[in-house]
């Protein structure tokens, strides 16, 4: 069960929609996990976290755009990887079709918890 967690700064998406206007990027992102056997697509879960406050360093201006992806099956490296690049080429075309002039910067981080590493319940 992929989770995706996308920090972003506020600087860095289109107003007046914000946030919500990654979700068709997203939407993106889990189809093509899906469509690339990565994952199936109903396990996948995806959230946008608007940072009002973030520093580089000493700069208050610099912006950013940092994806974490936590998986909860064991998958090969080179998946992993696979999963890590197109989500950060997905977000990285986002903001870059923006043209904005700030600098700004995209990573993607990824890791694994296994199943001994997490508690879940749900409605059905």
């Amino acid at each position: 069960m992929p989770h995706l967690v996308i920090e972003v700064t506020r600087e860095l998406l289109p107003q007046p929609s914000g946030a919500k206007s990654l979700l068709p990027v997203i939407a993106d992102i889990h189809n093509e996990f899906s469509c690339l056997g990565f994952a199936r697509l109903e396990d996948m879960k995806s959230r946008v976290v608007v940072q009002d406050a973030a520093l580089a360093g000493d700069d208050e201006e610099a912006q950013f755009i940092v994806a974490t992806l936590t998986m909860t099956q064991d998958r090969p490296h080179t998946m992993q990887r696979a999963m890590g690049d197109l989500i950060r080429s997905r977000l990285h075309q986002f903001i870059e079709s923006q043209q904005l002039a700030c600098s700004w910067q995209c990573c993607v981080f990824f890791r694994h918890v296994g199943t001994e590493g997490y508690i879940k319940s749900q409605s059905r």
